[in-house]
């Protein structure tokens, strides 16, 4: 996929010399644990609640706009105005026609954006580094059966999905911006509101590493350098964000990664599911200096979006997992 990043740059050199770093023993390969994460009900319920979403609901988690413009020169005007707001930052674009087409596959219009402002982002990343699965901040202009369509997060998704409580003005405030862009731009008001029936939690893997920080990113992207079939495809370095704007964070990176060819075939069955690919691995190193990974269960992910593929989620679960344990 074609990206514009500002903090790829950093990252690609800090895993060049991890690569040029002489390899110790201990760490050849991640011995990782995975973990429990804390749920309110029991885990029977949990699961019966997660095919609740799957079965039942379509896009729980976002705000929907249709647009009454070509959605390709809504995106021009977009972008003109985050291009004369310098307090907003587009870190990534995503084209995901585009990439279809390095693949020489086809599929219509999908573009999303990732974007960046201090305030927005790193309260939320400091309460809870989880949270980055879902940031920065994602804007998906897209094509369904004839629609131009937007769609970004709901900011109530995060507050309830990372159990947040000091920073839920600012996960708020996330949805409210983009809100007020779209529906200015677009004229019209949202047409799908955000569905929360899910626990908190809930669809996350959390892996328990044996490594330290560096070690840990190191591992996990030269898993993905042996993978012929998968690329990485950006990261986000959110503690070196953070401390340029004077704000104290943790050790916090997040991968993305993916194969254009599963991914084309999958928004070309369930559009939406643009927002959510690639898939990600977060690093992060918690409260106790320990240094964890988390990733997304995508069951979980497309049941958020009302498409149900259990082998396929189940294969790109086996994936992320490889690729951090590098089994």
């Amino acid at each position: 996929m074609r990206f514009k990043s500002l903090l790829f740059a950093p990252f690609l050199m800090l895993f060049v010399l991890f690569s040029c770093a002489e390899e110790s023993k201990e760490d050849k390969k991640n011995k990782v644990e995975k973990q429990s994460v804390e749920k309110s009900n029991a885990d029977e319920e949990a699961t019966t609640q997660q095919e609740l979403v799957k079965t039942a609901h379509s896009s729980t988690h976002l705000i929907k706009f249709k647009v009454e413009q070509p959605v390709d020169d809504f995106l021009v005007k977009f972008n003109e105005l985050m291009n004369a707001n310098p307090g907003m930052l587009v870190t990534n674009t995503f084209d995901h026609q585009e990439n279809a087409k390095s693949s020489h596959l086809t599929m219509d219009f999908s573009t999303f954006h990732h974007l960046y402002t201090n305030q927005l982002v790193n309260p939320l990343v400091a309460e809870n580094p989880l949270t980055a699965l879902d940031l920065p901040m994602r804007i998906h202009f897209y094509e369904e059966d004839g629609e131009d369509l937007v769609q970004f997060i709901d900011g109530n998704y995060l507050i309830k999905r990372y159990n947040l409580s000091s920073s839920t003005e600012t996960a708020s405030s996330n949805s409210r911006v983009l809100n007020s862009i779209t529906q200015s731009l677009s004229n019209n008001e949202a047409f799908t509101s955000a569905d929360l029936n899910f626990k908190k939690f809930e669809g996350i893997d959390i892996y328990q590493s044996t490594l330290n920080f560096n070690q840990t990113a190191k591992s996990i992207l030269g898993n993905i350098k042996k993978k012929s079939d998968v690329s990485l495809l950006a990261a986000h370095d959110f503690q070196s964000f953070a401390e340029d704007a004077g704000f104290e964070m943790g050790k916090c990176i997040l991968l993305l990664f993916g194969n254009p060819k599963v991914g084309t075939s999958l928004m070309k069955e369930k559009p939406s599911l643009g927002i959510d690919l690639p898939l990600k691995l977060l690093i992060y190193e918690d409260g106790d200096g320990s240094t964890k990974v988390a990733s997304n269960d995508m069951n979980f992910i497309f049941g958020l979006h009302g498409y149900q593929n259990r082998e396929l989620a189940e294969q790109m679960n086996q994936l992320a997992k490889s690729l951090i344990t590098g089994n």
